[in-house]
């Protein structure tokens, strides 16, 4: 091969592990349609904060966890009426979770849903506060986070762990918590929840992220670059 797209700087390090010259590796993140993936026009709300997350059910993705930070959430009365938690997916631990989310102090402030790809631009824009909880096994850690740069391209105040590549992606957008550490993600969430000027912050944060790093348009110009780069030393 003459050309190898890494979509962070870790898979590049990965690459030359692996072998390959690093001369010949070029570092081109993810796009996305920021026409279809925005934001509202306002982020101004009367309502309940809605926090969102998105992916998989199965244990490394850490809802397990985001649900233990909403139940301490919900201990406090005055918190548990100022948020509600959607989950958005599918897989063999939802019945698990579901039963976490219908014990305790969340009856009625959780929901699940299954929503066809078409329609996350929209789910996304119903959202104030984006969590993705994964948490790294002995065989995965999580890659590419390609929702993170859609929520991102919505406007979306992010919470991630540190896991994988989840900091290489949303960089100081995002808002960082150790995987596993669900107390540590809960005073997060109180934070972004309770602060609003803090929330719209980080919302405006993601959202410049997005302009900068993941614009579709913006993307296709550097691998058109690189790939006249590549044609021409052949010529």
């Amino acid at each position: 091969a003459d050309l190898f797209l890494a979509v962070t700087h870790q898979a590049r390090e990965a690459l030359i592990v692996e072998g390959v010259d690093g001369k010949k590796i070029r570092v081109v993140p993810m796009g996305v349609n920021q026409e279809r993936f925005t934001a509202h026009r306002s982020w101004l709300t009367d309502r309940k904060i809605n926090i969102l997350s998105v992916g998989r059910l199965v244990p490394e993705k850490g809802f397990d966890d985001l649900l233990r930070a909403c139940e301490i959430l919900a201990k406090d009365k005055s918190l548990k009426e100022w948020f509600h938690l959607t989950i958005v997916g599918e897989g063999p631990q939802e019945e698990k979770l579901r039963e976490m989310a219908g014990y305790g102090r969340l009856p009625g402030l959780v929901s699940f849903k299954k929503v066809s790809y078409d329609q996350m631009p929209k789910v996304y824009r119903s959202a104030d506060i984006f969590v993705l909880a994964s948490k790294p096994t002995s065989t995965w850690q999580e890659q590419y986070g390609m929702v993170l740069a859609e929520v991102a391209s919505c406007g979306l105040a992010i919470v991630a762990s540190k896991s994988g590549s989840n900091v290489l992606v949303t960089e100081k957008a995002a808002v960082y918590f150790y995987p596993g550490n669900f107390r540590q993600l809960y005073f997060l969430l109180i934070k972004l929840i309770v602060d609003e000027k803090l929330r719209k912050k980080k919302r405006l944060e993601a959202k410049m992220l997005a302009v900068r790093k993941f614009n579709a348009n913006r993307v296709a110009e550097i691998l058109e670059s690189n790939l006249r780069d590549l044609v021409a030393n052949y010529l």
